[in-house]
């Protein structure tokens, strides 16, 4: 993002016009996700300098440049809106759009106009120039803007600072760093509560004005039968100073499970299937439409046992980030197909949205029926396909058919809320109080 931000600068300050400008980010390291924030972000500052101060003209550069239109269109025109102010919006625009706050999402404001909008952020803006050490100073405030109460009391605060992922498996640990903000603290300890099946090292640490940072390690015990997707911490502070203990909640998401029930692939070619000779010798070959497992009444913990015998490790991939990373288990070069089951908990029946991202092709069974079958290789996108399914209350089993073609594989699934008659999987939440039946 970085990059493509400064290529941009240098294609406007080189003189290039807007679609060559555009061709340069998409050649230089263009992504074919169109909501990736990695290109429509620098999109966005070509609108802004070649819109050249005129809503109009910025929120059309920013069209004009395609991908995330809808929201590179209302990004550029939220920053060039602020620059130049309501008197810079021609008054044509201004009588379409009148003075109705219209909402995305489930919220409502005391007062669902855009003036009130921009006359509450201008406060918050006041307040921050003021109060904010920043050195800025706004003049010219409307009689109107009134600086706003200050929301939080200056006491003391406390943030956390991840090292790596902030997810594990069983038996993982996940480094933290505890950072007390704030005034003077007197006879201050800090503790971590933790959730079932975790352990925090150390505990009851005294922290004081010269040592205000104190790192943690969240060890996952292996020795659980089910792994919750959402796993939450509470640090508290205890001080004289405070009064009462200080509370702060953060999580860590519990990677999903995958139970490894094989690779397989075929020597030959299937019947029909033409290949030039020479490659024979030097490949493997592999088919969606071949059963090299029964489908889908297979028994899994047996076929789980057995690859744990073969592999001499516990056949279990987990899945950080909703990502199915096979080269954590298996290194074989070539084609081939992998079979991969996975049992998650649901608290009740629920409509859910399967959400994969893949590169090539796969089928996916849930409780025994078929719920995809697709047969592409295609760029990674956390989208590529999205599923209707419905969760059963109590367990789910997943089975996975996952081909590998090429030198390279990547496979993502996540599961997300999904409503009657609702407008799409990106309206809806992702699931987070799933839980995972752990293999061993």
């Amino acid at each position: 993002m970085a990059r493509l931000s400064q290529a941009a600068l240098e294609a406007y300050d080189a003189g290039l016009s807007l679609p060559d400008a555009r061709q340069r980010l998409i050649a230089s390291e263009g992504n074919p996700e169109t909501s990736d924030a990695q290109t429509n972000i620098p999109f966005i500052l070509l609108a802004l300098l070649y819109g050249k101060n005129d809503l109009e003209k910025t929120i059309l550069a920013a069209l004009s440049c395609g991908y995330d239109t809808d929201t590179t269109g209302a990004s550029a025109g939220a920053l060039i809106g602020q620059i130049c102010g309501a008197q810079g919006i021609a008054q044509p625009l201004k009588d379409k759009i009148g003075d109705e706050l219209v909402m995305g999402i489930a919220y409502r404001r005391e007062e669902m106009t855009l003036s009130a909008l921009a006359r509450d952020t201008a406060r918050m803006g006041a307040r921050l120039a003021k109060e904010g050490g920043s050195g800025v100073e706004i003049t010219g405030l409307p009689a109107g803007i009134a600086f706003a109460k200050a929301v939080h009391p200056k006491t003391a605060r406390l943030s956390v600072e991840y090292e790596g992922l902030p997810a594990a498996a069983p038996g993982d640990t996940v480094g933290v760093t505890l950072h007390v903000e704030g005034p003077g603290l007197r006879n201050a300890s800090l503790d971590i509560q933790t959730p079932t099946g975790w352990s925090a090292s150390p505990t009851g640490l005294t922290v004081d004005q010269r040592h205000r940072s104190v790192r943690f390690h969240l060890t996952a015990a292996s020795g659980v039968e089910e792994w919750p997707m959402q796993n939450l911490f509470t640090a508290e502070l205890v001080s004289d100073s405070l009064g009462k203990p200080l509370d702060f909640t953060f999580g860590v998401m519990g990677a999903g499970l995958w139970q490894f029930l094989g690779v397989y692939f075929d020597t030959l070619p299937a019947k029909g299937v033409s290949v030039h000779p020479d490659k024979i010798f030097r490949q493997h070959f592999v088919s969606l439409e071949r059963l090299y497992i029964p489908e889908p009444e297979v028994d899994v913990d047996s076929l789980y046992r057995a690859w744990s015998k073969k592999l001499g490790r516990d056949a279990v991939i987990p899945s950080y980030e909703s990502e199915i990373d096979l080269t954590r288990l298996i290194g074989l070069k070539g084609a081939y197909c992998a079979y991969l089951a996975r049992t998650v908990i649901c608290p009740e029946k629920r409509l859910a949205y399967l959400v994969i991202g893949n590169t090539d092709s796969y089928r996916l069974y849930l409780n025994s029926e078929r719920v995809a079958d697709v047969d592409e290789c295609v760029a990674w996108s956390p989208f590529n396909n999205v599923h209707r399914v419905e969760l059963e209350e109590g367990p789910n089993q997943l089975l996975l058919k996952l081909l590998k073609r090429t030198d390279s594989q990547r496979f993502t699934l996540g599961f997300r809320e999904r409503k009657e008659n609702d407008a799409g999987q990106n309206t809806n939440d992702w699931m987070v109080d799933l839980v995972d039946r752990v293999p061993w």
